[in-house]
């Protein structure tokens, strides 16, 4: 676990200056430790926590999302949701391919009839 992101989270766990006495402890360690507890109990609950690093390239963000995504696409949560929109871009990618089968096969089909006219024409 990166020490930026419980240091962040720390700091956004700080009270704020005149603020009404909560849970969140005052003192620095005590704070560290919340934070540390709270990105684990996320981490265990199957999030994955990224730190917003400057110098980290796009392909690797870009990489670690795709992973989250597929590792998504296999878990047990909303299966319903899932097929349903895999079985959408079945059905868009099946007419994407259809459509211009259908195009050509109607021109053909047009040619023919007008070939097979041409030929029963009586002049």
């Amino acid at each position: 676990m990166d020490s930026r992101i419980v240091a962040a989270l720390s700091d956004a766990l700080a009270p704020a200056p005149g603020a009404a006495p909560s849970v969140v402890p005052t003192n620095e360690a005590a704070r560290r430790a919340q934070a540390r507890d709270v990105l684990e109990r996320l981490e265990k609950s199957g999030f994955q926590v990224i730190a917003a690093d400057p110098a980290a390239t796009q392909a690797r963000q870009a990489f670690a999302m795709i992973r989250m995504g597929i590792n998504d696409l296999f878990s047990g949560e909303d299966q319903r949701l899932k097929y349903a929109s895999l079985f959408v871009l079945f059905v868009v990618l099946l007419v994407l391919y259809l459509q211009p089968l259908a195009v050509l096969f109607g021109l053909l089909a047009i040619g023919v009839a007008f070939f097979i006219m041409s030929l029963t024409r009586k002049q």
